[in-house]
């Protein structure tokens, strides 16, 4: 369970930023389609890894697929 104090941490690399160093990442790939207002969405993830994920993972699969 998450608390107060780590409200601001990044899911993956776990380090404590700004809130204006977080960006919404996509559960799924926006390559697959978009869902209207229902598209779900995180808002937990930093810039950093939410670049790093998406240019090692979601890149080569939407280009893949």
């Amino acid at each position: 369970m998450r608390g107060p104090d780590d409200s601001h941490k990044c899911i993956y690399c776990l380090e404590d930023k700004q809130p204006a160093e977080f960006d919404t990442e996509h559960v799924l790939n926006q390559a697959f389609g978009t869902y209207g207002g229902d598209t779900p969405t995180l808002h937990c993830v930093c810039q950093d890894c939410n670049k790093a994920l998406g240019d090692a993972v979601d890149l080569p699969l939407a280009r893949g697929t």
